[in-house]
């Protein structure tokens, strides 16, 4: 009597094989409720720190220009020649021009 109880309650394969998907994808579900949740990125630093490098890179650029500029007025006031003033500073004769005329 019991086997004939047992086959009457036997789920057939594919339906159990069904009911175990259902089973599988709700459990995980349940058990990790935030599997479909997403979070925004965490704030950084990063803009910050590229902006300040940036402007220190400008700062430091600007600094190095006026450096050649004092050393280019030094040479001319010492007669060195357009040219090798030129050559070593990386100004432009129209930069070292300028220069003259403030001098």
């Amino acid at each position: 009597m019991i086997s004939f109880v047992d086959f009457l309650l036997a789920v057939p394969e594919e339906m159990n094989q069904k009911l175990q998907d259902e089973f599988n994808s709700t459990a995980e579900e349940e058990v990790n409720p935030m599997h479909n949740t997403s979070f925004p990125d965490p704030p950084t630093f990063k803009p910050l720190f590229e902006r300040l490098r940036k402007e220190e890179e400008e700062i430091s650029e600007r600094e190095r220009l006026k450096e050649k500029k004092k050393i280019a007025e030094a040479m001319l006031s010492e007669r060195f020649p357009t040219a090798t003033v030129t050559r070593m500073t990386g100004l432009s004769e129209q930069e070292l021009e300028e220069i003259k005329g403030q001098m």
